[in-house]
């Protein structure tokens, strides 16, 4: 039975990416994907609570969970904001509920039930892989159809992001697949344009060398293979940069310090967290607030805490990411996995100043990883005590 659950929740997912691909955006069939999606991540949530000896930082996430959940139900319903209308709260409580409840459904399958081999998460790292590559094509060609021109960044960037935290099984699986990946992946984020997501794939291969070279002994045929993909990877980035005029042109506005408008935006949203010292300070204005106060979301997870939860959910959130990173340092996994799991760590760090951590929906997929490593490396650790 908790085969099938887990199985479902990975197909209820891609159900939901797949709408305007296969079935229209934004029907019944992805709103009730997504509902019970949720649904089986409220299921786990309360087996986990459920299990004795979770660890510390299981225990944090739990408390966020409930702290974004108040949050949401004190709230209003909907908010309203001269620069992108009327939007519900639902909306991002969405996006909250989905990424926070998958921790729990990844840790309690490989805690419990000490699921997942290598060749499994191989499988679900491909899936998660080929739908992010169709995601993005289906929402570049959507986008040049509307704007009817190049050089339109494309958010889906961060959904092949978010899958390479499987890219370590893989290789480790399958080198040359791995290798493919990483070519494909370069391609695709260059294409669309999001300089967060060229960011997390730039920190994540240089990591990944950083991490092989320090941790595995290599052969000879296997630092040749590294070599030459490290050379063709810079050579094909090189040539791109000197040819996209769109990409020099965003490289250009970044380093003259153009932030399309997010300085101005940050800078308010400090000044109004930082200028209060009432009850709004230390515990927020309610979700989806950051639209009401700036006309949109922040785009930066620390902002958007301060705002919508104040001091006291900004410290839960910080607080449970200074505990992951220790958790992780100490893991006994496998090489391979224990990778995985800083590449989980440090994507999600980046995006929560670039972009969105905890409210992304296309973050689903690392949640999901991290979480069945700390399950893995939980039972491992409680099967040792008991010996």
């Amino acid at each position: 039975m908790h085969r099938f659950s887990f199985h479902l929740c990975i197909i209820l997912y891609v159900i939901y990416y797949l709408q305007g691909i296969i079935y229209t955006t934004g029907s019944i069939i992805s709103q009730t994907a997504i509902l019970f999606f949720i649904i089986l991540g409220i299921f786990y949530f309360f087996k986990t609570i459920l299990l004795k000896n979770n660890p510390t930082i299981i225990w944090i996430w739990i408390i966020f969970f409930i702290t974004q959940s108040l949050s949401f139900t004190l709230s209003q319903n909907e908010i309203s904001s001269s620069m992108i209308g009327h939007i519900s709260t639902l909306l991002q409580f969405k996006g909250i509920a989905a990424f926070s409840l998958t921790l729990f459904i990844g840790y309690y399958s490989a805690y419990k039930y000490n699921t997942f081999s290598d060749k499994q998460l191989f499988f679900i790292g491909l899936i998660f892989f080929i739908l992010s590559i169709t995601r993005f094509y289906y929402d570049q060609g959507q986008l040049l159809e509307r704007y009817e021109r190049e050089g339109i960044t494309n958010n889906a960037a961060y959904f092949i992001v978010s899958s390479l935290t499987f890219l370590p099984i893989i290789i480790n699986k399958h080198k040359i697949i791995g290798i493919i990946i990483i070519f494909m992946s370069a391609i695709i984020i260059l294409t669309g344009l999001k300089r967060g997501a060229i960011v997390c794939f730039t920190a994540s291969i240089i990591f990944l060398l950083y991490y092989y070279k320090r941790h595995l002994t290599l052969g000879i045929k296997s630092y040749i293979l590294i070599v030459a993909t490290t050379i063709c990877l810079i050579t094909y980035t090189t040539h791109t940069l000197q040819s996209n005029s769109h990409i020099q042109k965003r490289i250009e506005k970044t380093l003259e310090g153009d932030s399309s408008g997010r300085d101005y935006l940050y800078n308010y949203l400090w000044e109004y967290w930082s200028s209060d010292s009432g009850f709004t300070y230390f515990f927020g204005n309610g979700i989806s607030q950051t639209v009401r106060i700036s006309g949109n979301y922040a785009h930066n997870d620390w902002l958007e805490l301060l705002i919508n939860n104040g001091l006291f959910g900004t410290l839960i959130y910080t607080t449970f990411l200074f505990l992951l990173l220790f958790y992780i340092k100490k893991m006994t996994l496998p090489i391979h996995l224990k990778c995985s799991a800083f590449l989980c760590f440090i994507i999600w760090l980046i995006k929560t100043v670039v972009s969105m951590g905890y409210t992304d929906l296309q973050n689903v997929i690392f949640i999901l990883l991290l979480g069945i490593l700390i399950g893995k490396q939980h039972r491992i650790k409680l099967s040792s005590t008991k010996k």
